[in-house]
């Protein structure tokens, strides 16, 4: 999963496992059955920009899942 290699040094293992929550909350809701409609990095960087711009978690997944939603 992306946020479980590579972000230690970044970011505290708490950040980590919500970061990684979003992420698998977002992606289930996106793909649905179907074939995702953003890349699983690309996913994830949005989740980082949105966490760094101060987003607490249950907006993150609502915004992402409604911007996945717009998508299909």
């Amino acid at each position: 999963m992306p946020f479980r290699e590579g972000y230690s040094g970044i970011y505290d293992a708490t950040t980590l496992g919500r970061m990684q929550d979003i992420f698998d909350h977002v992606w289930k809701q996106m793909i649905n059955g179907k074939a995702p409609i953003f890349a699983r990095d690309d996913l994830a960087r949005m989740i980082i920009k949105a966490h760094d711009s101060g987003m607490d978690a249950e907006t993150i997944k609502a915004v992402l899942t409604s911007e996945a939603g717009t998508k299909l």
